[in-house]
């Protein structure tokens, strides 16, 4: 919080990388659109 080293739309980004990949390794099917 103290370092914003990181723009937060860099941020936000990564973080949905993240949550699409979580995603992805759970094998859901309803976000196969995704892959």
């Amino acid at each position: 919080m103290e370092r914003p080293a990181v723009p937060v739309n860099e941020q936000a980004r990564l973080e949905e990388i993240l949550s699409l990949d979580v995603l992805e390794s759970q094998s859901d099917p309803a976000f196969d659109r995704f892959s």
